[in-house]
């Protein structure tokens, strides 16, 4: 007996679809210069990649509350004229277009901006394979368990199920948005997390390259 896909299946984009770590640690650290602030490197400056900005900026960054918005909107000054430059991983256009055409629809939850997302998906041709494309507000109390619950809904909208619903997303905040929803979660640790963070119970694989995954969805 062939095993049930599931379905549907939401990815996060920075580090499990995109190649965006590179900028991303780049435009953290030219705000914290620009702010004064001391510099983050090395493996405390990859946690950034993944997590609600203003969440970086105060626990990793060091940047005082009052300052949180500052350091947004510069973040966003350096980003957002690049922010196309960074590529898909290898074999995810490939894994996104057979997924789609196996008829398991698919669905973006991101902390990036979801007009961002949508663009960076636009740019790179996959967005035609996406049901959805959820991705976070400007609203500041925006999380990544908010945004899950928001592909989720639409998904709903759409009449389809959440039942089997599995996230890809290579941060432990996508695990655990996946636990607190309800849904299961596959570790992409191609990106910028260890496979030691993925501790939650939500987690039911972890796929070491885009080409494990088609296995383990497909």
């Amino acid at each position: 007996m062939s095993k049930k896909p599931f379905s549907p299946v939401l990815f996060d984009v920075d580090g499990t679809l995109v190649q965006s770590g590179d900028l991303v640690m780049e435009c953290f650290a030219q705000t914290l210069q620009e702010l004064g602030l001391p510099p983050v490197a090395g493996p405390e400056l990859r946690k950034v990649v993944g997590p609600p900005l203003a969440s970086s900026f105060n626990l990793i960054g060091g940047v005082p509350t009052d300052q949180i918005t500052k350091a947004v909107e510069i973040y966003r000054a350096h980003y957002l004229p690049r922010f196309l430059e960074p590529p898909l991983y290898p074999g995810i256009r490939e894994l996104v277009r057979d997924l789609h055409d196996a008829g398991i629809p698919l669905a973006t939850a991101t902390s990036k901006m979801e007009r961002s997302a949508k663009r960076q998906l636009e740019h790179w041709d996959i967005a035609q394979y996406f049901t959805v494309i959820a991705g976070a507000t400007p609203d500041p109390t925006c999380t990544k368990v908010s945004v899950i619950i928001d592909a989720l809904q639409r998904l709903s909208d759409k009449n389809i199920s959440s039942d089997n619903a599995v996230l890809v997303g290579d941060r432990i905040f996508d695990a655990e948005g996946a636990e607190v929803t309800g849904i299961k979660a596959i570790a992409a640790l191609w990106g910028y997390g260890e496979a030691e963070e993925f501790v939650s119970p939500a987690v039911i694989a972890q796929a070491a390259s885009v080409e494990e995954l088609r296995t383990i969805l497909l």
